[in-house]
């Protein structure tokens, strides 16, 4: 150590400098720098994964050998394999089991759990959590990796390409040439699931910049040892076949719904029904199952491990208590599957799917299915803790509980006392694939429409009450960080995280707030009452246009928009809004009201159906008026380039200086006015770099 046997002496001020193999660690270290970038859930042994899916004993031999093998072979010729097999037959336990088996032998270098369903899906955390991961597991690596982001710390923020060649190539390389022992043998990293990840293009770029990587290894001399190894593991989706069918360096191997994988299916569901034997002494009689009914349900199965493990939670549910006839209630329902001459394990995974939906009581099946969509169509915006979507939605704790009793097949529903900290999530993608196919799940479907509409109101609610007995200030503003008091009206709350869940349910409603520009233009009346009904002097301004642009496409001739005065109290606000301009020019506003910045903000939270780019330079200036009576607000929207400021004015009060003040210098933030040629250069030069598709909002 640096004081080795010192004792009795103090040191004022330190700064310590570590020194590893010649390179120097000053500062703050590589984890400090990426943690804040990283997925932490989509970790090998992430609490956000307990218990994750694991290789059943004496299950996935071959692959599991061929994995070893692979992993131990110093004359393997490439360094880069695609695992590849449809939905449900368990790769990921697969991928798991070989990620444990790694770390067991100190070989994994990282590992990185795609899972669409539970919003860890997003490619920009995927090299920062690798880099992350690989620093914990070689104290080298950190070291090297420290001296690079401290000489460059914008590297988090390159391109994944980059990134890969910054954050995890070169350390190796710095590591390979001091001959460090720690990389003597190759580190492994996993990629699971990634056709979960978002977007085709990010799935094509990861496996080409793998590629190349594995390339580099394989071809330059001064590369052939670099330590890594690459395990992907996906579907074989077809845009994935043909970005892997010209992938050089690469080893394929496929899962097949084949007699190995039956016999896998058939000696898990025996075990397992075992175990659930065993849990319920008083129940089954000593010949449970039957060898009948074992054969019946491993054929069903078909090979298929998702079908498998479901039905088995599907038989031990606690809610039910009763595996012997849960254990008949399924076999009879699956042999619909025979009798329709339906063969496609997929299908019956379905019937599967259908039947444990089937069995929530219909008057409780409207609050089960409220949840649901939220976990399927909006979970892509943020996933929010269990007791904080449940108050959302203004569902209290027994409803709650009550509408996920029966659906612990699939889903993971936390006990009530770590549902403030733990989001519900779904066990599997296919259920989520099963419930947006409407040919699929019939009437149970998700209507992504008609969640939308839900979630809007769910948002219109929460903001309101936020703005009108929270919020709002006198001003121009809200206070963003809802740093407040409780909200009132929660369902679920305990006296010690009031404040936590009130502010939880507050920036979630900010952030399905998008979701108002989504909806088609087909009239809800519960939703159009609502709008109507609000005091638009509680309303972020922040909305205002997406609730105009919903209110014209709804009725173009609703007096409750306006963008012309039409009693003494709009000019009034008209002459506000004039007093804080001066003199310059306002127009009046246009509907439809099309934005650059709403492009943005749709895109960057996963909608669909956004507006196309337009201009990106010029400058306007808008008004109008809603709402009515005393009530009525006047919404200023200023827009500059691709930047847009929206400020409100209401009859409370007239306007003050400082409001003046804070828009005039608002024009200044915004170039209003213009700027330096020297500055107009530079933003024509860096916007020509970004390309079109890059925009700012305020």
């Amino acid at each position: 150590g640096f004081f080795h046997q010192a004792k009795d002496f103090t040191i004022n001020n330190p700064t310590m400098v570590e020194v590893v193999n010649n390179m120097v660690s000053v500062g703050r270290t590589a984890l400090e720098y990426l943690m804040p970038y990283t997925e932490p859930g989509a970790a090998m042994d992430s609490s956000a994964r307990d218990p994750p899916p694991k290789c059943h004993p004496g299950t996935h031999l071959k692959i599991g050998r061929k994995l070893e093998t692979w992993l131990d072979d110093l004359g393997r010729e490439r360094n880069m394999m695609w695992l590849r097999s449809p939905a449900g037959t368990g790769k990921s336990a697969i991928a798991q089991t070989f990620a444990e088996h790694c770390y067991d032998r100190r070989r994994l270098g990282a590992a990185f759990f795609f899972s669409r369903p539970n919003n860890r899906d997003q490619p920009k955390t995927v090299i920062p959590t690798l880099a992350y991961q690989l620093a914990v597991h070689c104290h080298s690596f950190s070291a090297a990796l420290t001296k690079q982001l401290a000489g460059d710390p914008q590297l988090i923020t390159k391109a994944p390409h980059v990134q890969l060649r910054k954050l995890i190539i070169k350390p190796l390389l710095i590591l390979q040439t001091h001959k460090h022992k720690h990389i003597e043998e190759p580190f492994m990293i996993i990629i699971d699931g990634l056709d979960e990840c978002e977007g085709e293009r990010a799935q094509f770029e990861f496996v080409s910049m793998i590629n190349e990587a594995a390339h580099m290894i394989n071809e330059a001399a001064q590369l052939k040892n670099l330590p890594l190894l690459w395990l992907i593991c996906s579907r074989p989706e077809a845009h994935l076949q043909y970005t892997f069918s010209g992938v050089a360096y690469c080893d394929h191997e496929e899962l097949l719904l084949d007699d190995e994988s039956r016999g896998d299916v058939n000696r898990y569901l025996h075990d397992e029904l075992a175990r659930i034997k065993d849990e319920y002494t008083d129940i089954p009689p000593p010949s449970w199952p039957s060898k009948d009914q074992l054969d019946e349900l491993s054929g069903s199965a078909s090979g298929l491990f998702v079908f498998a493990s479901t039905g088995v939670k599907y038989i031990g549910d606690p809610a039910y208590a009763n595996p012997v006839n849960q254990l008949k209630r399924l076999l009879s329902f699956l042999k619909h599957a025979d009798a329709t001459g339906t063969n496609n394990p997929l299908a019956r995974l379905d019937l599967l799917y259908t039947q444990i939906l089937t069995d929530v009581p219909e008057e409780i099946f409207p609050t089960t299915q409220r949840v649901l969509a939220y976990l399927i169509v909006a979970a892509r915006i943020r996933l929010p803790t269990a007791q904080v979507l449940c108050n959302f939605l203004c569902i209290d704790i027994s409803a709650s509980y009550s509408a996920l009793r029966k659906l612990h097949s699939v889903i993971a529903v936390p006990a009530p006392e770590h549902a403030p900290k733990t989001p519900l999530h779904v066990h599997h993608a296919s259920f989520q694939d099963f419930l947006s196919d409407p040919s699929r799940s019939g009437k149970f479907a998700i209507e992504e429409q008609k969640v939308s509409v839900d979630i809007v109101k769910s948002v219109l609610k929460t903001d309101y009450r936020d703005a009108r007995f929270i919020n709002f200030l006198a001003g121009w503003d809200f206070d963003k960080e809802h740093l407040h008091a409780s909200l009132p009206s929660l369902k679920w709350v305990s006296t010690h995280n009031e404040k936590d869940v009130s502010r939880g349910v507050a920036d979630l409603a900010i952030d399905c707030f998008y979701m108002f520009y989504g909806l088609s233009d087909e009239r809800d009346e519960d939703l159009s009452s609502l709008v109507h009904g609000l005091d638009f002097r509680y309303v972020d301004p922040y909305y205002f246009p997406y609730l105009a642009d919903w209110l014209y496409r709804q009725d173009p001739s609703d007096p409750i928009l306006r963008t012309e005065p039409s009693n003494e109290l709009d000019m009034r606000l008209l002459e506000y809004l004039r007093t804080v301009i001066g003199q310059g020019r306002v127009d009046p506003a246009t509907f439809p009201w099309k934005r650059v910045s709403w492009h943005f903000c749709a895109l960057d939270h996963g909608l669909k159906n956004t507006p196309k780019l337009h201009n990106r330079t010029g400058r306007h200036r808008a008004y109008f008026f809603i709402g009515h009576g005393d009530k009525t607000t006047i919404v200023c929207l200023t827009e500059c380039r691709v930047r847009m400021g929206r400020h409100t004015l209401n009859l409370d009060k007239e306007p003050t200086p400082q409001q003046v003040e804070v828009y005039q210098d608002h024009l200044v933030e915004i170039r209003w006015n213009g700027m330096p040629d020297y500055e107009k250069r530079a933003e024509t030069v860096a916007e020509t770099a970004e390309g079109e598709d890059e925009v700012v909002s305020l």
